[in-house]
């Protein structure tokens, strides 16, 4: 509303890539748009509905208000996406807390705002989007299964096993808990039992303290303005110097770098960067803070600086936010909307063919159960076309030669036998026809030592 203010009372709704209402205004809820259903639908419920595409990185700054509003109230602010956030609350003030809440958020921000409250993770969510804009729905300690048997399966469940379950007559957590054990098919026992914790209010899924993101913080203040950029880069410098050596006592890497300038008449300007790979290095730090105070136009005298470091993560998980942020805690349907979200951003940023789906790495064919990574072992003589590097471009096959559309990886390989040393190198390549094969090339000829088909 704040970029588009002509849609203000407008039936408006949010929509994903792939056609699916994701949030909507208050006046659509009454005549049964909800967050999941496709736009057809939702367009046959509300004809003049009006959809937008979902900008993820306006939201996610827009989010930012709402996640340090949540701080102020708990230490255990964990944010899941822009339009949803968990938080820890406890003490016998919780409920003039939550009211309190609720009003800084609806001042603060120009939508709607929802709270659900429960023991469990998964059944606040739920109380969440079972309440209307503006109020708050709380699940009472000792009633949790009364609130969960009304929810339906699906709300936790992937579709497949929401089909078999349905097959089974079983569409809410009520049903699920009226039938016995022994008659829940094998497959599904596994499943069955998680979600029937869930349901129960028995997740054990804590709230991780994301918000705000671990930093560190150095700051400088001149007895006198200082104009001299010489003597800012000497500060910068300092200030690299001790982030560096705390990163390093902590064994931490840093992904994000902010820079806040403060100016003789108090102003302060500020700005950011993102770090192509996360580093702890004094001199990558330095050099990123001085392309800060670069882009900063310091035109009368400084007074302060302030150099700021975000996104610490640990060195054997600089990756694995790209795939659950909530290490590991966070429920499958919760972590499959991360990697959904995630994979929609690198995608819009990098390209389509930034991510490829493994399902594509090599075409289908009539066998697709291979018991190993190559599917069959072999060890058969081949003859081998290389090209100038050494690298095979086709391979003979029966009474033909099978030319070699890309060679996917190839390494390096010794064998001794006693003192001798049998070197060897090893192609991984996709053929025409899609079969993968692994050749092999010794010192006395080309073998074929695996094949896909």
């Amino acid at each position: 509303m704040k970029r588009q203010p002509d849609l203000a009372g407008v039936p408006l709704a949010i929509v994903s890539e792939d056609g699916k209402v994701i949030v909507g205004s208050e006046d659509i809820e009454g005549v049964g748009v909800r967050a999941g259903i496709a736009v057809s639908a939702a367009k046959t419920l509300c004809p003049e509905l009006r959809t937008l595409p979902y900008d993820r990185d306006v939201y996610m700054a827009e989010a930012e208000v709402i996640w340090n509003i949540c701080a102020e109230d708990s230490s255990f602010v964990e944010p899941l996406s822009p339009e949803m956030c968990f938080l820890t609350l406890d003490g016998p003030d919780t409920a003039a807390i939550i009211g309190s809440l609720l009003l800084r958020l609806q001042e603060s921000i120009s939508c709607g705002v929802r709270i659900g409250v429960s023991r469990s993770r998964f059944l606040s969510e739920q109380a969440a989007q079972n309440v209307r804009l503006g109020q708050v729905l709380e699940v009472e300690p000792g009633h949790e299964r009364e609130f969960g048997g009304t929810l339906p399966l699906a709300a936790a469940a992937d579709p497949v096993t929401t089909a078999a379950l349905q097959k089974l007559g079983l569409r809410t957590f009520a049903d699920l808990w009226k039938i016995a054990p022994s008659q829940i098919p094998k497959k599904l026992r596994e499943s069955v039992q998680k979600l029937w914790r869930l349901g129960a209010g028995q997740d054990g899924a804590r709230i991780q303290a994301q918000w705000p993101p671990p930093a560190e913080l150095y700051e400088i203040g001149f007895d006198d303005e200082v104009v001299d950029e010489r003597i800012l880069d000497l500060a910068l410098s300092a200030g690299a110097d001790q982030i560096a050596a705390r990163l390093q006592r902590r064994q931490v890497y840093v992904r994000k770098i902010e820079l806040y300038v403060v100016f003789a008449n108090s102003t302060i300007q500020d700005m950011s960067e993102d770090l192509a790979l996360p580093a702890d290095d004094a001199a990558l730090i330095c050099r990123a803070a001085r392309r800060l105070l670069g882009r900063i136009a310091v035109d009368r005298g400084v007074t302060g600086l302030h150099l700021r470091v975000q996104g610490l993560s640990t060195p054997g998980a600089t990756q694995l936010s790209l795939f659950d942020p909530a290490g590991g805690s966070g429920l499958p349907h919760e972590r499959a909307g991360r990697l959904t979200a995630t994979l929609k951003h690198v995608r819009k940023r990098w390209g389509d063919e930034a991510i490829a789906v493994a399902v594509r790495v090599h075409a289908r064919s009539r066998t697709n159960l291979w018991t190993r990574p190559v599917g069959k072992r072999r060890n058969v003589s081949v003859n081998v076309v290389a090209d100038g590097h050494g690298m095979p471009t086709s391979y003979r096959r029966g009474c033909r030669y099978m030319p070699i559309m890309v060679v996917q990886d190839w390494w390096h390989e010794t064998a001794w036998n006693g003192p001798i040393a049998d070197h060897r190198m090893i192609y991984r390549a996709l053929g025409e026809s899609g079969e993968l094969v692994e050749l092999e090339r010794r010192s006395n000829g080309w073998r074929m030592v695996g094949i896909a088909d």
